[in-house]
């Protein structure tokens, strides 16, 4: 009985090891000094593409979302622009309808509530190009971000690209801090393993250009919409990407509540991609098995590795020293979420421990959006972070 016990143990620490060290180290060894290799699109061969956007409500972001595509530098005769207002009841149809006058390639579609994969399953058969751009209404292009991004697709073989969202300014209040430097190892690891592999793992959905032949129809229920899709790409035998020139921008939130909500419905539609691609752990090239393992299968289920490592090393701490300390260690990182908390009201700041804070807080969010997802998800319409 304790040999099982230790080896759960061992293989709890070695997996939390693995994806938050091992992994993100062992990619940046192996892509240090690699270069992308990529045929390119010349600005005078660049597509007509169609940008699909969903939006609920989104009247303080989408005049500004829509001017950032207006201003881009990509030929506005090779744009179309579809608008899917989902239900919408203020005033972000007025906002499109305004636009659409002075920019006929900007087309609004008026659907009624069924969340945004409703809006992408409905307004991409629409689509009158070859390579879509779908974005969220509060992403803001940079100029050249549509040119750098749809340049890559004149490499066949590249059938996603993702655009790399970062933040135009990163408060040191709420969860900023901690959420923008997250964004930002996530945009380095997704660049990383499509630059070694071609197996980036999830595009951001805040922004990624596909080829439209690889569309599925995305499960109603389905909440990450933007893994679901990119998975399919990698399935087909085609690329998945990151364009680290191709920035648009996203404010960070610092409401530690709504971020939080986000993060439970997020892990709630991490799971459902998990049982529906579980398979290509096995089935797919052994580089897109070890990415989806390493980068993602491992993190989502890291919550119940640190339930069993806490247990494990209590059972074992009358066996070696190594378990009590690790017992202890553990019982103090579990109690620093309180004290960030504390100390925030006390108008002190630490971003070491306010790191350790949001690793459980993000953690937390994973385990409650497990237990959802095996509820069951009937819906994936939700109220979205509030601007």
């Amino acid at each position: 009985m304790i040999i099982i016990v230790q080896l759960v143990f061992w293989i709890s620490v070695v997996s939390i090891l693995h994806t938050y060290l091992f992994y993100p180290v062992l990619l940046r060894l192996l892509s240090k000094g690699i270069k992308p290799n990529i045929d390119v699109f010349k600005v005078e061969e660049l597509p007509s593409i169609t940008i699909i956007i969903a939006a609920y409500n989104e009247e303080l972001v989408i005049g500004s979302k829509l001017q950032s595509i207006v201003d881009s530098d990509y030929n506005h005769e090779l744009l179309e622009v579809l608008v899917g207002s989902d239900g919408s009841s203020d005033a972000t149809n007025k906002i499109v309808a305004e636009f659409s006058k002075n920019h006929p390639f900007i087309k609004l579609h008026v659907l009624n509530r069924h969340g945004k994969t409703g809006v992408l399953n409905s307004l991409t058969p629409m689509a009158n190009s070859d390579i879509i751009v779908y974005t969220d209404a509060n992403v803001l292009f940079s100029k050249d971000c549509l040119s750098s991004m749809i340049s890559k697709f004149k490499d066949e073989s590249i059938g996603l690209v993702g655009a790399n969202i970062t933040t135009k300014q990163v408060l040191n209040e709420g969860i900023s801090f901690q959420e923008g430097k997250y964004i930002e190892q996530e945009n380095l690891l997704k660049y990383r393993e499509g630059l070694l592999w071609g197996s980036m793992m999830g595009a951001f959905g805040g922004s990624y250009a596909m080829r439209k032949k690889l569309f599925k129809s995305i499960p109603s229920n389905f909440i990450v919409d933007d893994f679901y899709l990119t998975m399919n790409v990698l399935i087909s035998g085609k690329k998945a990407i990151l364009d680290l020139r191709a920035i648009c921008y996203e404010e960070v939130s610092v409401k530690e509540a709504e971020e939080f909500r986000r993060k439970v419905r997020m892990s709630s539609g991490n799971f459902q991609n998990l049982g529906t691609y579980k398979s290509v752990l096995w089935k797919c090239k052994p580089s897109i098995g070890f990415s989806f393992l390493s980068h993602k299968i491992l993190r989502w289920i890291t919550p119940l590795f640190l339930i069993l490592t806490l247990v494990t090393s209590f059972y074992l701490r009358d066996i070696h020293w190594i378990y009590q300390v690790c017992f202890v260690i553990q019982l103090v990182l579990l109690g620093i979420p309180a004290l960030n908390a504390a100390l925030k009201g006390i108008g002190f700041h630490s971003k070491l421990i306010q790191f350790v804070a949001y690793f459980y807080s993000m953690n937390l969010a994973l385990l409650i959006g497990m237990m959802k997802y095996l509820r069951g998800i009937k819906s994936a319409i939700w109220e979205p972070t509030k601007r």
